[in-house]
C-alpha cells in the first residue's frame, strides 16, 4: 500500500470538520503532546469533537511511542552486546521504527486537515469513545 493509498482511501467513516479553524486545530494536535493538551483544557474546542478526537488520539499515541521507544532502547541495548551483526540490526530496527512514526505522523496530519478521521489502531479507538 502506497503512500498516496493512504492518503486517498479512508477505511473508516469520513467525517468533515465543520470549519477550517478546526481542521488546522486538528492538524496542530499532532505536532507534539502539548498543543493536544491546550485543546483538550480549552472550553472552546474541548467541545468540539473533531479537535477532540484528534487531540486524544494524538496524547495516546504520543505514550505509545514513548513505550515503543523504551522497548526498542532494550532491544537495541541487548543487541548491541553481541559483537556480530546484532549491532547493525538494532540500528536497522530503530531506523525503520523511526521511519514508520514519522510516515504515521505525515498522514495523521494530513488527514486532520483534511478533515478527515484517520483511526491509528489500537488508541485510535479509546479515543474514538473517549471523544463521543
Amino acid at each position: 500500500m502506497s503512500l498516496e493509498n493512504l492518503l486517498d482511501d479512508d477505511p473508516v467513516p469520513v467525517e468533515i470538520a465543520t470549519t477550517t479553524q478546526d481542521r488546522v486545530l486538528a492538524a496542530l494536535a499532532y505536532f507534539t503532546f502539548i498543543p493536544a493538551v491546550a485543546l483538550l483544557l480549552m472550553p472552546s474546542y474541548k467541545n468540539k469533537r473533531f479537535v477532540r478526537f484528534h487531540s486524544l488520539q494524538s496524547i495516546l499515541l504520543s505514550v505509545a511511542v514513548v513505550l515503543a521507544a523504551v522497548a526498542v532502547r532494550a532491544i537495541f541495548f541487548v543487541l548491541s552486546a553481541v559483537p556480530s551483526v546484532a549491532f547493525l540490526i538494532g540500528w536497522l530496527a530503530a531506523f525503520l521504527v523511526a521511519l514508520g512514526l514519522f510516515l504515521l505522523w505525515v498522514v495523521l496530519v494530513v488527514k486532520a486537515f483534511q478533515g478527515k478521521r484517520f483511526i491509528v489502531p489500537l488508541v485510535g479507538g479509546i479515543a474514538e469513545k473517549q471523544s463521543a
